[in-house]
């Protein structure tokens, strides 16, 4: 059985992303940038959940380009704060992008 991916299981490793690579994301043209930082994402949470999309298992490449959509695609005052060093903006858009992936769900192994 599946459930939805909660935003507390995205918050933490969205929160690890060093600050430097955040600010990368600031003006720049490169998706690189927010694909690097799913695959993060991913990284840390594929140890205890097995990702699914339409109740079959999703492939790295689904779940690594739904998050990296979610941060891509996000509005620049969250893009802004999320590069920012100050720990509560920082936090707020983390919390902000981990509450944007409705269509990835998991199953904990």
């Amino acid at each position: 059985m599946c459930k939805e991916l909660t935003a507390a299981a995205v918050l933490i490793p969205l929160m690890e992303i060093d600050p430097a690579m955040r600010q990368n994301l600031l003006g720049s043209q490169e998706r690189e940038f927010a694909t690097a930082m799913a695959i993060h994402v991913y990284l840390r949470l594929r140890r205890h959940f097995r990702f699914c999309r339409y109740g079959v298992e999703a492939s790295l490449k689904e779940v690594v380009e739904q998050i990296g959509d979610t941060i891509w695609t996000a509005p620049d005052q969250i893009i802004t704060a999320f590069a920012s060093a100050g720990a509560a903006d920082s936090a707020a858009a983390s919390n902000y992008l981990a509450q944007e992936n409705p269509q990835i769900h998991f199953r904990h192994l």
